[in-house]
């Protein structure tokens, strides 16, 4: 693993480790217990979330009077039911509905909130400190099927040909990108030609690339390596920008494939909202339909589309994006059940014919 992966993982080991010194001994258990299987950065949203939860229960039931939070005992928590849980779920969804940043995400936010909270109180019925879960049984809000944002086939040449010539971009904008257009294209083609993640693209090392193999080396979700691969038009950017990459002048302990190339973190690794904003002004610049919408993230749906369409594989789609269920790729597949149900007049309503 890279130093700037090790790096990251450090920062959530020791954010978590500084979060269980306020919480009780059996949330330290349940670290110990889990910390092989569950990546740091997991574990710390596992303690922040019980954290508050415990903060739920002393605010607003006298069971907890006079106990301090790190010294809480499961059998302090026996008397908690189902409908102190409901309670909780239902505080949960109004903070949630009134932070307007997150307000669309209430019933996916109380949803995690149940599954990690829950997680504990299943522990504790293992090591039997408790006799059951008051968590089981309570129904999750069923999601509304998202709708995949994407960029259409017939959009893409539009969108790649501004990253690649920076046309439609603003005076000032193209300033900047004569100066990292290299870098943007790689960073942009290798997004839409593996489907990898933002953070996975951030991580990516100098080392992590095999042009040889054709393959990029990641650091999935859970701290789990993959593989993934490139074309042959994506290896020869690939060995241009290399080329350009001394023109960001690199610091000699950075080993990051893509750079910063303004301010005091010139010459180190690029930051996640740096190739957003790079993303969406290519987006805005091209004047594709839904350019507002359109992400890293979204780069990697139409990675996902694209795959989909060509291949019919889901299970193919599933690994290319590193999905441990294929119950989350099923999302592409749905999406584009949709549009072809939705195209099913298509033909007629557009090409002469007789009736039969």
């Amino acid at each position: 693993m890279s130093d700037y992966k090790e790096t990251q993982k450090a920062i959530f080991v020791d954010k978590t480790l500084d979060l269980l010194e306020e919480l009780p001994e059996f949330c330290g258990a349940f670290y110990d217990k889990k910390q092989l299987r569950l990546a740091p950065k997991t574990q710390y949203d596992y303690a922040t979330k019980m954290k508050m939860f415990l903060h739920f229960l002393k605010e607003n039931y006298e069971q907890l009077d006079g106990i301090a939070i790190r010294d809480i005992t499961p059998t302090d928590l026996k008397w908690v039911d189902s409908q102190i849980v409901a309670n909780f779920i239902t505080y949960i969804r109004s903070r949630t509905a009134r932070s307007n940043s997150i307000a669309k995400n209430k019933v996916s936010t109380a949803d995690n909130y149940i599954a990690c909270v829950s997680a504990y109180f299943s522990f504790l019925v293992k090591q039997k400190q408790l006799t059951e879960n008051p968590f089981l049984g309570i129904d999750r809000e069923k999601k509304k099927q998202k709708k995949i944002v994407y960029i259409e086939e017939k959009d893409q040449g539009n969108f790649l040909n501004t990253v690649t010539t920076g046309h439609g971009l603003s005076t000032r904008k193209k300033v900047f990108y004569d100066k990292t257009q290299m870098r943007d294209i790689c960073m942009v083609q290798l997004l839409m030609d593996t489907g990898i993640r933002l953070s996975e693209l951030v991580g990516l090392d100098i080392t992590d690339v095999d042009l040889d193999g054709y393959a990029l080396h990641v650091q999935r979700k859970s701290d789990k390596a993959g593989t993934v691969y490139f074309s042959g038009e994506t290896k020869e950017i690939l060995e241009e920008y290399l080329i350009t990459r001394e023109d960001f002048e690199p610091n000699p302990n950075e080993k990051a494939l893509f750079l910063s190339s303004v301010g005091k973190n010139r010459g180190y690794r690029i930051s996640g909202r740096t190739i957003e904003r790079r993303v969406k002004e290519f987006a805005l610049a091209a004047g594709i339909p839904n350019a507002a919408q359109i992400t890293p993230h979204k780069l990697r749906s139409t990675y996902a589309m694209d795959m989909l369409r060509y291949t019919g594989s889901l299970a193919l789609v599933q690994a290319q994006l590193g999905h441990e269920h294929i119950s989350t790729t099923q999302i592409y597949a749905q999406s584009e059940e949709t549009k072809k149900y939705e195209a099913r007049e298509v033909r007629s309503k557009n090409i002469p014919h007789n009736s039969l």
